[in-house]
């Protein structure tokens, strides 16, 4: 493979958009994950810890909103928040996400912010004040980056002690036919999303073969385009010829072993709360506190 694009890049400008609708798909929603059971796994975990205080409530990655509304909608029978904040690497989403969020919840104030899970150099400030942070990172987020480990002590290093991390993951089992986990990502709009950067750079996608597989050795579902004839992108401001045959990876996103993801909290300074596999044992649903 001769290159790749970071999948952050399909969420910003036109791939916005793109990304907008895929979100809107049933596909998508079996990604993300059931809120019903998000809730039921955070009421497992909030019975570890005093959740009498409010919380400042934060997701990283909120997308167009769609499932951070219907969240909220349950969020309140299960504890208090004062404040609500989108924080995304895309503008353009965040934006769109506070705007529906709003219409729906006139009484919540949304503040929104930009930030990189995967700048290193930077630090993610969350909610300040004296509540405890409760961070809401969904969809596989971890899997979709490029260093999952870089990641994720960088969101911990944000982090203040007694703050709650809440995410879901996707769940790699060895025993299950690859094609069982790719089901969601074989559709047009996925497709298109996952196109729109390339598009974005001036490539004509109508001469590009877009094939997804299963990686087993990396567990993980890769997306890549290969451009059946010579095409021209702009890549920093300078034209790059893409010969006939040359392939990028559009995305990459990984499935992970429980053992693994708990391996991985503790060691760098978590305390689990939950790990709570959905009903079909393709997502898990995982709580931890900092220490």
């Amino acid at each position: 493979m001769d290159g790749y694009v970071p999948l952050k890049f399909a969420y910003v400008g036109s791939a916005a958009h793109t990304h907008d609708l895929l979100a809107s798909t049933e596909g998508y929603g079996a990604i993300v994950g059931s809120v019903k059971e998000e809730i039921s796994a955070l009421r497992e975990g909030l019975l570890k810890i005093d959740c009498m205080v409010p919380f400042n409530v934060v997701e990283l990655g909120p997308g167009n909103g769609r499932h951070t509304g219907a969240f909220i909608a349950e969020l309140s029978s299960v504890l208090t928040f004062s404040k609500f904040e989108l924080i995304d690497y895309s503008k353009t989403l965040v934006d769109l996400a506070s705007q529906r969020l709003s219409d729906v919840y006139p009484n919540i104030e949304f503040n929104t912010s930009q930030a990189d899970l995967e700048d290193y150099e930077s630090n993610i400030e969350f909610g300040k004040g004296d509540d405890p942070n409760l961070i809401l990172l969904f969809g596989n987020t971890l899997g979709n980056v490029e260093s999952w480990k870089k990641s994720l002590q960088h969101l911990f290093d944000g982090m203040r002690s007694n703050d709650i991390l809440f995410t879901s993951y996707a769940i790699y089992d060895p025993k299950v036919e690859p094609s069982v986990y790719l089901d969601g990502y074989r559709t047009s709009e996925l497709r298109n999303a996952a196109l729109e950067p390339l598009v974005m750079t001036g490539a004509d996608t109508s001469s590009v073969e877009f094939v997804v597989s299963f990686n087993a050795e990396q567990s993980a579902i890769v997306g890549k385009a290969t451009f059946l004839s010579e095409t021209v992108i702009s890549c920093s401001g300078k034209e790059v010829p893409q010969p006939t045959g040359s392939s990028v990876r559009c995305f990459l996103s990984r499935r992970f072993s429980p053992l693994v993801m708990k391996g991985a909290f503790e060691s760098i300074g978590f305390e689990l709360l939950a790990h709570v596999p959905s009903a079909d044992q393709s997502i898990s649903y995982l709580m931890a506190k900092k220490l």
